[in-house]
């Protein structure tokens, strides 16, 4: 799989002037906004984590034949979510 993200983690900090910055691992400026909320910007900062989170789950669930339980569309609530966070990539 290759990423086409800034790869993460993601780092979220406030500059002199009230901007949110989110920046990669690398030092690379991923978001400077005074319109979004912290909050927000906290929840963008913690993408990379919560998706590579989210595929470790699915991957468990799989493991463990939940596919088969009344836990199946949750999995699919799952798949829904990474694709779109990889603009339906894997």
């Amino acid at each position: 799989m290759q990423t086409k993200h800034t790869p993460g983690p993601w780092a979220l900090s406030t500059d002199a002037r009230g901007y949110d910055i989110v920046t990669g691992a690398d030092g690379s400026l991923v978001l400077k906004s005074t319109i979004c909320m912290t909050t927000d910007a906290a929840l963008i900062a913690a993408a990379p984590e919560l998706l590579a989170a989210l595929r470790h789950l699915l991957e468990d669930a799989v493991a463990l034949n939940m596919g088969e339980s009344d836990r199946s569309g949750v999995l699919a609530e799952a798949r829904a979510a990474i694709a779109k966070a990889t603009g339906g990539q894997s």
